[in-house]
């Protein structure tokens, strides 16, 4: 059952209406790598592969979703938090931090966060593809694709995903 955010958070950009938003997103992304892979293992199954991904990633892999959503949604809070401590340092009047350590390791660990942020996002879309093609759960699904980037060298499939997704942009664009 998806419950209302409660009615303290009438902005539209709340956190937790971005919670819900993201919960959408991930349904909606299992649903489309469900029907793919439906189509492309078995494009003779009887039935409509739309209704039936959409009635997994609604039921079975919800919880998938919602993890999925969970895991982004407590790495932004530590960006978050991160960004306030950076923030809050004792500056000057010209607004220089005035120790200088404290601000270089705030800044080191601000950018930690945003690298492990960015590699656990990418992560995230493919593990949810996984969770939609095989049903596994999250935890199963982020496994197969470590292993997957271990055996097949995955720099070539992050290479892969960047060109690919830079021509899509460029294809879309020229027509």
């Amino acid at each position: 059952m998806i419950r209302r955010p409660p009615r303290s958070t009438l902005s539209s950009s709340s956190a937790a209406s971005d919670v819900y938003k993201r919960q959408l997103q991930y349904v909606h992304h299992l649903t489309i790598a469900g029907t793919v892979s439906s189509w492309y293992f078995d494009p003779t199954e009887p039935g409509s592969p739309i209704r039936q991904a959409l009635q997994r990633s609604s039921t079975q892999l919800f919880g998938t979703a919602c993890f999925g959503g969970l895991v982004i949604a407590t790495l932004e809070t530590l960006e978050a938090v991160a960004r306030v401590a950076k923030n809050s340092l004792r500056r000057d009047s010209k607004g220089n931090c005035l120790t200088a350590a404290a601000c270089f390791v705030m800044c080191c660990f601000e950018c930690l966060l945003r690298c492990l942020g960015d590699i656990v996002r990418f992560m995230n879309k493919y593990a949810l593809s996984i969770s939609a093609m095989y049903g596994e759960n999250y935890c199963t699904a982020v496994g197969i694709l470590v292993d997957v980037f271990r055996t097949n060298g995955g720099i070539d499939l992050v290479i892969n995903d960047d060109l690919v997704s830079g021509l899509m942009l460029f294809g879309s664009v020229v027509t």
